[in-house]
């Protein structure tokens, strides 16, 4: 989230999984965290049936924690980055019904093809860049197969 104003704290509407604190009454409330999602999409989740139960999503810019982002997710890149897309159109699926996740997951696969495409074009025009090219085209790939997979019902 490099584009987050880390410096000022304010309500927010999703907070990243990786350090909440959570009164115990909200929790009570709301309940823990859904067990069916994998890897990604379980803070979307959780903080959507908190602001739905009338409890505010707040980013504290006093506080601090150290992640070590990418510890799992770097060693297989491909893999994790279509698991949280597999994770998003969950997260559509069980909050905004089946036409909202048909819509998702159309959305899902015409980006994936635009990257393709736009990744496909940089690999041919610009020889300095064409590992990372064809990496960012296979990955489009291998989302674009596993997202035509996945049902919206």
């Amino acid at each position: 989230m490099g584009d987050f104003d880390h410096k000022r704290s304010r309500n927010v509407e999703v907070l990243n999984g990786w350090f909440w604190v959570v009164r115990r009454q909200a929790l009570e409330q709301v309940g823990v965290l859904d067990e069916q999602f994998f890897m990604y999409g379980e803070d979307m989740d959780w903080c959507y049936r908190f602001r739905k139960a009338g409890w505010r999503n707040f980013f504290c810019a006093e506080s601090a924690a150290v992640h070590y982002g990418g510890a799992s997710s770097g060693l297989s890149p491909a893999r994790f980055y279509v698991e949280k897309q597999r994770a998003n159109l969950q997260y559509w699926k069980k909050h905004h019904g089946r036409v909202a996740s048909f819509a998702y997951l159309c959305t899902a696969l015409f980006y994936e093809a635009l990257r393709a495409t736009g990744y496909t074009i940089a690999y041919l025009s610009r020889s300095s860049i064409r590992d990372e090219a064809a990496a960012r085209i296979r990955r489009s790939l291998l989302c674009i197969a596993c997202l035509a997979k996945l049902r919206t019902v």
